[in-house]
């Protein structure tokens, strides 16, 4: 008697229309409570591709251009993108990450500093 299920998942394959509605299901009501759904302008929530640092990366090449050195940058962060966000801003060049908690124990604020 075999101990586990077979899932043949090697053997299907998902068209980018399935694969981009299970992203979006996913990231619209699996990470997101009903508060922020119901609060937050969508704008500010979702991007239009499959990548969730779109946002950070276009703030942080303007202010590759705009910021002078030594100034800071802060974003609110998704709870999980805290290790990606980090090394986006060290590919930046930026210095002194620092992660803040907010209220319900989840990583939320992110501060570096231009060099």
């Amino acid at each position: 008697m075999e101990k586990f299920i077979r899932v043949p998942y090697g053997s299907t394959v998902h068209g980018d229309e399935e694969i981009a509605a299970v992203v979006e299901v996913l990231n619209t009501t699996t990470q997101m409570s009903k508060n922020v759904l119901d609060f937050e302008p969508e704008l500010a929530l979702f991007v239009k591709d499959l990548n969730p640092l779109t946002y950070y990366i276009s703030i942080l090449k303007f202010a590759d251009k705009n910021l002078k050195t030594n100034a800071k940058v802060y974003f609110e962060i998704n709870e999980y993108l805290y290790n990606d966000i980090k090394k986006l801003l060290l590919g930046y060049g930026y210095i002194n990450i620092n992660l803040k908690i907010d209220a319900f124990g989840k990583d939320r604020f992110v501060s570096a500093k231009k060099v």
